[in-house]
């Protein structure tokens, strides 16, 4: 006969009990020739199971020692356990740690804290009641819904956020810093650009800004300020996002129409923007 503890016998061969019979024609209080394991052995004399330590010793693995012994046309079974042990195992009820692959197939519940330190891929749906902590990253290539509401209209598909390099176009950037940042929520962009004690030269018909991180899904205004100084005549100055495009232009308000923003050679020049639009049509 073989144990089962969740697996085919065949898996715990080294489970199955070993079973020798003596038939006894002299009075003998010694069994030989054994190979048990002390504690995991049982004995009948004639049917009757005999207590360890009570009617019989053993103690050494090889042999057995009758309290009484038996007599010539009795019968003595020894069934004895070899000593095993399920390894790796994780407890239902005290938990642990599984230290390879885990999957599970279908619907998972954590009532407790699950604790993830590599990566975890869940091919069903995974109800987590407690605290679900995890020192690495988490990738949804569905995206993430938060409360109830799982229409695509509010899922989050992206989040993203970097540095990006402006060039400027219709005016030369001699030297100084000139750099920019951004961060994408889904498909909205909101970005920084700095140009600061900067040395200008050339002109400035139909400055614009090139290499937004990302292209704009329909024409725009800034949303946020422009700050622009030079030697004289401030203007307020905007910007334009051409819809379709990874352009910005920059223009001014006159008395006679908008036109490109009025940059002019020099030192000491400064720029600062800020821009808001949207990658979704």
């Amino acid at each position: 006969m073989g144990g089962y503890i969740g697996s085919s016998v065949g898996n715990v061969a080294n489970a199955a009990e070993r079973k020798q019979t003596y038939s006894i024609t002299t009075a003998t209080t010694s069994l030989t020739g054994l190979a048990y394991t002390p504690t995991k052995v049982h004995v009948f004399h004639n049917g009757v199971r005999l207590v360890d330590s009570t009617d019989y010793t053993a103690t050494n693995g090889t042999s057995i020692t009758l309290t009484n012994a038996a007599q010539n046309g009795d019968e003595v079974v020894v069934i004895s356990y070899p000593s095993f042990q399920t390894s790796d195992t994780v407890s239902a009820a005290n938990g642990g740690t599984f230290a390879g692959n885990v999957a599970m197939s279908g619907n998972s519940t954590v009532g407790g804290t699950l604790g993830v330190t590599g990566a975890t891929t869940l091919s069903g749906n995974s109800t987590v009641g407690g605290t679900l902590g995890v020192t690495g990253k988490i990738t949804s290539t569905a995206g993430i819904t938060f409360g109830s509401d799982t229409a695509d209209a509010n899922v989050l598909h992206d989040y993203e956020e970097g540095s990006w390099t402006p060039v400027l176009t219709g005016i030369t950037v001699a030297s100084g810093t000139l750099d920019g940042t951004y961060r994408k929520i889904g498909g909205l962009v909101s970005l920084t650009m700095r140009l600061e004690n900067a040395t200008l030269t050339g002109t400035h018909t139909g400055s614009k800004i090139e290499g937004l991180p990302f292209a704009c899904a329909l024409r725009t205004s800034s949303s946020g300020p422009v700050l622009y100084n030079h030697a004289s005549g401030d203007k307020p100055v905007g910007i334009l996002i051409e819809g379709g495009t990874s352009l910005a232009y920059f223009q001014y308000n006159t008395t006679a129409a908008w036109q490109g923003a009025p940059f002019t050679a020099g030192a000491n020049r400064y720029l600062a923007v800020q821009l808001t639009y949207n990658t979704d049509s």
